[in-house]
């Protein structure tokens, strides 16, 4: 990698690119907690391009897209990284002046880059200019790596929630952070 931009808001047509970084992603981290099925459903319904380029047209989702850029200064192909905010998230969690985190996504070729640190910078950014205060994340309480990153950018557990990945009910811990 580079250099990394993260100031590319992702668009419908990113979709594609998105779905796949972050069901590949997804899968290879966490497929095996899951039954086969319940795999294929979220993957193929919840992560589908289809249902990615629907959140990306909506006014209250705000997906930022990480791509290297060429020594020429143009953008490669590959979509490294994602982040999304969610101003309405469903359910709703009551922490005032919040958005969620909903994704955060880089591929793993960029593990240990900083560029899970850029995205969170430019989500910080963002709930800013948007008048929120804090930002809260749900993360899976088996997801030890994850835990340890929040916690390295500053965000503390404040809650829990139930999360599901097709028909598989899981905990996730709710992580907050001041803005």
């Amino acid at each position: 990698m580079n250099r990394a931009r993260v100031d590319v808001r992702g668009t419908p047509s990113d979709a594609e690119q998105i779905s796949k970084l972050v069901g590949t992603t997804w899968s290879d981290l966490f497929g095996w907690s899951v039954s086969p099925q319940d795999l294929d459903t979220y993957i193929n319904f919840t992560l589908s391009p289809s249902s990615f380029e629907s959140e990306l047209a909506q006014s209250d989702k705000h997906m930022f897209i990480c791509a290297a850029s060429s020594s020429s200064g143009e953008i490669q192909e590959e979509i490294l990284g994602v982040a999304q905010l969610v101003q309405n998230p469903t359910p709703p969690m009551d922490i005032p002046s919040s958005i969620e985190l909903q994704r955060l996504y880089a591929h793993p070729s960029t593990h240990g880059t900083g560029l899970g640190q850029l995205l969170i910078t430019k989500s910080k950014e963002m709930a800013r200019e948007l008048g929120k205060s804090k930002i809260w994340l749900g993360v899976w309480e088996g997801n030890e790596r994850g835990k340890r990153f929040y916690e390295k950018m500053g965000f503390e557990i404040v809650g829990e929630k139930v999360f599901y990945a097709g028909e598989s009910k899981r905990r996730d811990l709710i992580m907050c952070i001041d803005v």
